[in-house]
C-alpha cells in the first residue's frame, strides 16, 4: 500500500474562514499573512483539487492535515475553532485517495 501521511490540502471552507480574517493568520487573495515572517505568495494549484488528485493517482492513501506554522493551535480559542472547524468542514468529504488526518 502506497501511503503518504502527511500533506496539506486547504479546502474551499479553510481557504474562505482565512480570507475573512482580518489578522494573521489570513489570506488576501493567495498571499498569506503570518505573525513575524513576510507576506507568502501561495500557489491556488497547491490547494486545488483536481490538480492534487492528479498529483496523487498512485497512492492508495494521502493523508492531510492543518499546518503547524500557521499558527492556529496558538490562537485564543473563539478564533481557532472556526478556522479548524472550516477545515474539517470539508476534509472529512475529500475523495479517495485523501483522507484527514488531524
Amino acid at each position: 500500500m502506497t501511503v503518504d501521511v502527511h500533506q496539506h490540502l486547504w479546502t474551499p471552507a479553510f481557504t474562505d474562514a482565512l480570507r475573512r480574517r482580518t489578522a494573521p493568520p489570513r489570506l488576501d487573495g493567495w498571499t498569506l499573512h503570518l505573525d513575524g515572517e513576510p507576506p507568502y505568495e501561495v500557489d491556488p494549484a497547491d490547494h486545488d483539487l483536481a490538480v492534487r488528485l492528479a498529483r496523487n493517482e498512485d497512492l492508495e492513501l494521502a493523508l492531510v492535515s492543518l499546518s503547524s506554522p500557521l499558527g492556529i493551535e496558538t490562537l485564543p480559542p473563539e478564533e481557532a475553532w472556526p478556522l479548524i472547524d472550516a477545515y474539517h468542514e470539508d476534509a472529512l468529504a475529500l475523495p479517495a485517495p485523501f483522507g484527514a488526518w488531524a
